[in-house]
């Protein structure tokens, strides 16, 4: 019990924040100075047109002409990195470079990115030691605390994002401490508590529009909480309102935004269909291919194991590299098709969802298991240890009624299976899952080395 939760919890927590920090920094001083990369450019082509022009645009390259207002994106990372550059020159050069040369063979661009990349590195360190956190609010258990942050630490995804321009850098912490804040909340529901919750997740929607969806599931879960709970009702209720006011007051000015100069509300526009016709490609899949993926898309090593077993022409559809892709089919002809029928690509949303999900809803839950199985393995081989660590230690907590694991795992993986039944899911939209698998593999580990240690004293 020496290690459980103490009046020297807090000196713990600065330390554990100043050991992420010193981990991060290392990690990111060994890696190699990159060029940015694909998605990047949408992110940095945003923020530099916020600069030049003061305008929110679309992502796509541009010179001198004047950029068009959208509303694809969320506003926060591309005003984060417009940020950046007002503040450092540096950083500012070597994006105008980088973005004047994309489509050269070669370039002389600085990869050098003055304050960003260690900005970044802090909020990597900041989602680290919120891990930290949950870990010891959930079991009270510093050893456990440490374990996990250690774990996390090693996925090496924190601090490799920190390098790199996306938007998983602020994903990352504001998740970490809204789950945080969801857990406290539910321990002791005090409006203070629950307004934060509801305001981190305002906050998140602001860097991806999906996230509202995950409020809109919470709000489910509340409404049938309440009908389980009929005493507690009202209670549910208040803490619902709250919560949802709080991202309102949050998120409203964006929303407004986008009514005003798009007359709708919705943050995603045409994003959505394209996206989602990327997705219904995968329903053209074969039986025989839906098999072969739960093989193909292991990490690392699931292509060679695929062709080794069923030969290279069996995924090659699978892949997203190359023309004759299911990917390809979802972004040139599906998405083409669905426009052509619909009218216009704002559209588009409503007719896949009647011809591709709705239509076949029993095969798109089918291929959804199978792209939520690509998308879990976070940093390939720790993915392939944590997951199955995560799901023994699930099924064990369920069997206790530990409802507070349940609930530090429930948003991660809500986000994980709406990718997989809405997008492509890929391991990078699923960084999320990092802190529910690390503390669940230091629940395991503690109390199993604790156990064996206890042994060889007794045999010693």
């Amino acid at each position: 019990m020496a290690d459980r939760i103490g009046p020297r919890a807090p000196k713990h927590a600065v330390l554990a924040l100043l050991v992420a920090a010193l981990v991060i920094a290392l990690q990111i001083a060994s890696a190699r100075p990159r060029e940015p990369y694909a998605d990047e450019y949408r992110y940095l082509n945003i923020a530099s047109g916020l600069v030049l022009q003061g305008v929110f645009g679309d992502g796509a390259d541009f010179d001198a002409a004047p950029i068009a207002p959208d509303r694809k994106y969320g506003p926060l990372y591309p005003a984060f990195l417009a940020g950046l550059m007002v503040l450092d020159g540096k950083f500012a050069a070597s994006v105008a470079c980088f973005r004047e040369h994309r489509n050269d063979d070669t370039t002389t661009c600085p990869r050098s990115y003055g304050l960003a990349v260690p900005i970044q590195g802090m909020l990597a360190a900041i989602a680290s030691f919120g891990t930290w956190l949950i870990a010891l609010l959930v079991t009270g258990r510093r050893a456990v605390a440490w374990v996990a942050m250690a774990i996390a630490l090693l996925s090496g995804e924190f601090a490799a994002y920190a390098t790199m321009f996306l938007t998983e850098n602020l994903v990352l912490p504001l998740f970490v401490f809204g789950t945080l804040a969801a857990l406290a909340a539910a321990r002791r529901p005090t409006t203070a508590r629950l307004a934060c919750a509801g305001a981190l997740l305002g906050v998140l929607t602001l860097v991806r529009a999906e996230y509202a969806l995950l409020g809109a599931g919470a709000l489910a879960t509340a409404a049938v909480a309440a009908m389980i709970w009929r005493a507690n009702a009202g209670q549910i209720a208040r803490g619902a309102v709250v919560a949802v006011a709080a991202a309102l007051v949050v998120a409203g000015p964006w929303i407004i935004r986008n009514q005003v100069t798009f007359h709708a509300a919705d943050r995603a526009g045409s994003y959505g269909s394209r996206i989602l016709a990327q997705r219904l490609a995968y329903n053209e899949m074969t039986t025989k291919e839906w098999a072969v993926a739960f093989v193909y898309w292991l990490p690392d090593f699931g292509d060679n194991l695929a062709g080794a077993l069923f030969g290279g022409d069996s995924f090659r559809r699978l892949s997203l590299d190359g023309t004759d892709t299911l990917y390809e089919l979802g972004r040139a002809e599906l998405l083409a098709n669905a426009v052509t029928q619909a009218g216009a690509e704002d559209q588009a949303l409503g007719y896949l969802v009647r011809t591709g999900i709705l239509a076949q809803p029993l095969w798109h839950v089918a291929v959804t298991f199978a792209l939520l199985w690509r998308g879990i393995w976070v940093a390939k081989y720790w993915g392939l240890i944590t997951v199955p660590i995560f799901a023994f230690v699930l099924a064990s907590r369920v069997r206790r009624r530990d409802w507070t694991f349940v609930l530090l795992a429930a948003p991660a993986w809500f986000m994980a299976g709406l990718y997989a039944f809405a997008s492509i899911s890929i391991s990078r939209y699923n960084l999320v899952l990092i802190p529910c698998l690390a503390v669940a593999t230091a629940m395991a580990l503690v109390p199993f080395v604790a156990k064996r240690w206890e042994h060889a004293r007794i045999r010693w």
